[in-house]
This record gives structure tokens, C-alpha cells and sequence, in this order.
């Protein structure tokens, strides 16, 4: 169904956007921990390198246990992750909380597979547009 496909995209979208939202504040954020441009490039690509590791595990959960318990785990696990973030008193706290938020948002391949699951041959290409 629509609603459906609106939430599978908008769950990508937030994963993206957790990625990436906090690229301007990242100096700043830095700063305040006593970091210099390492520290910044490291907090801004390890939520990209906890993505990417943890995407084909995702997957793979996802074809053993199923879509949905997988979405719903990373949703929880990025809610969860953020909320620590917000609460982070040193940087290395902050660096391993922000690689587990990159874990939890890995669900690019889940929802690609999930897009394949639901949809037919004739539909699956434009739904597939939209998703990338």
C-alpha cells in the first residue's frame, strides 16, 4: 500500500538524515570536547563506517527473522543512540555512541529488499526510482 511505501522511504530518509544532519555543528561540537579537524572528520565518518558495517548484518538478520523486526529494532536502537548522543560527556563516548547510531540506521538494503518483497515486476522499477 502507499502508506506503506511512504513509511519504508521516510525510514530511509531519517537514516540519511541522522547521518548527516550534524555536519555544520560538527566543528563546534568538537570544540567544546578540546578536538581539532581529526576529531571532526572521525566523528563526522564514523557514523558512515557503523552504516556500512552494519548494513549486511542487518540484511542478513532481516532475511532470517523477517523486514519488519529489523525496521523496528533499528528505528528503537537510532531513537535510543540519539537520545545517548544528546547526553555524551566526552568525546570517545560520543564517537562510540554515533558509530552505534550508524549501526542502527543501516537499513538501506532492508528496505530495498523490502520494496522488492511487496511490489511486482511491472511496478518495482519506479518504486525503486523513488527509493533511490
Amino acid at each position: 500500500s502507499s502508506i506503506t511505501m511512504f513509511s519504508i522511504y521516510f525510514l530511509v530518509f531519517v537514516d540519511l538524515f541522522q547521518l548527516s544532519f550534524v555536519f555544520p555543528i560538527l566543528p563546534r561540537i568538537c570544540e567544546n570536547f578540546g578536538g581539532g579537524a581529526t576529531q571532526v572528520g572521525m566523528l563526522g565518518s564514523v557514523a558512515a563506517f557503523g552504516e556500512g558495517f552494519a548494513a549486511p548484518i542487518l540484511g542478513a538478520w532481516a532475511d532470517k527473522h523477517g523486514r519488519r523486526i529489523v525496521f523496528i529494532m533499528a528505528c528503537v536502537g537510532s531513537i535510543i543512540s540519539s537520545v545517548v548522543i544528546g547526553f555524551a560527556n566526552t568525546y570517545l563516548f560520543l564517537l562510540v555512541a554515533r558509530f552505534v547510531n550508524g549501526c542502527c540506521g543501516g537499513t538501506m538494503g532492508v528496505a530495498a529488499a523490502f520494496i522488492a518483497d511487496v511490489t511486482d515486476d511491472e511496478e518495482r522499477p519506479s518504486y525503486m526510482t523513488y527509493f533511490q
